[in-house]
């Protein structure tokens, strides 16, 4: 009964049997067939193929064609594009190409223009469609509208306009505290305190670059308000390198630990200083190092 069945489900005529051997030829065929027609590349082949994409590639830099993707690779980055001083206003499309913004940009910049549209403020630049982020914090520093482009301030009921011109506060950062620091923009509460301490360590600012050293203020905001700052420096903490003990030399944020100990071992092998540039015999104190810390030295009283 079994021997039955099992010839029943398998038992072919002629004709299935050679169907079957076809079938079974045609599918090793086509699991070979890759391998019958596999052709590995001489040196001499891949050398052909090379100078026929460099040369595709050279007649499409002669007529205009090149891919975007390569033109984006010959774009210098943010960090390799020169900046300077702008008025959004008044700058051609040349002087933005200059500033790395990109074509639709520039375009919708000058459409905003032309149909009468001012920038007052640089931050009204931030608004323009398009413009990305990082181009705007690279700019920002850059921005000079000038004074007849601010709006005009006028007096209520007074048949005349008076034209109100502001003039940006002046300040001494070795005089001023931290809620006169926090009216220069970009300077909050924070940054304010962090000011006045890191001057309290240094015993006072003889250079404005110097605030450039202060932790977490931006690159950008000490440019916006550099030309708002002065330094009168005539009062600034000096350290005596004659009488000084090395918790008082250390504690300055120029002088490393190292340093200090080899001024005071310095000092009693040799004696007193007789000047400040005797200092420079210590090998520890690096050159540029000594140029920031010489303005708070003295060997007398």
């Amino acid at each position: 009964m079994i021997a039955d069945r099992f010839k029943e489900y398998f038992s072919f005529s002629k004709k299935e049997r050679a169907g079957i051997i076809t079938l079974l030829t045609l599918i090793i065929f086509t699991w070979f067939l890759p391998d019958l027609f596999y052709h590995e590349l001489t040196e001499q082949e891949i050398e052909v193929f090379s100078k026929a994409v460099e040369f595709k590639e050279s007649s499409q830099a002669a007529t205009g064609t090149i891919p975007e993707l390569a033109i984006q690779e010959t774009r210098l980055q943010p960090e390799e594009i020169p900046l300077f001083y702008f008025d959004p206003n008044t700058l051609n499309r040349n002087g933005w190409e200059q500033l790395g913004l990109p074509e639709k940009v520039i375009t919708t910049i000058e459409n905003y223009r032309s149909k009468g549209g001012k920038f007052f403020t640089p931050e009204d630049i931030r608004k323009v469609y398009g413009l990305k982020k990082e181009d705007y914090e690279r700019l920002y520093p850059f921005i000079r509208i000038k004074k007849d482009e601010v709006p005009q301030k006028t007096v209520k009921d007074s048949p005349k306009k008076i034209i109100v011109v502001e003039e940006e506060p002046v300040t001494d950062i070795n005089k001023a505290d931290s809620i006169s620091l926090r009216k220069l923009r970009g300077v909050g509460n924070i940054l304010s305190r962090r000011i006045v301490l890191y001057r309290e360590k240094l015993g006072g600012f003889y250079n404005v670059e110097q605030l450039k050293e202060v932790y977490g203020l931006p690159d950008s905001t000490f440019q916006h308000i550099r030309a708002q700052l002065v330094c009168d420096a005539a009062d600034i903490k000096r350290i005596n390198l004659n009488t000084a003990d090395l918790k008082e030399l250390s504690a300055h944020p120029y002088i490393k630990y190292q340093v200090a100990a080899a001024v005071i071992a310095y000092r009693k092998q040799h004696g007193s200083f007789n000047k400040t540039e005797d200092l420079k015999q210590i090998h520890l104190l690096p050159e540029d190092i000594y140029d920031k810390i010489a303005p708070y030295l003295i060997t007398g009283q």
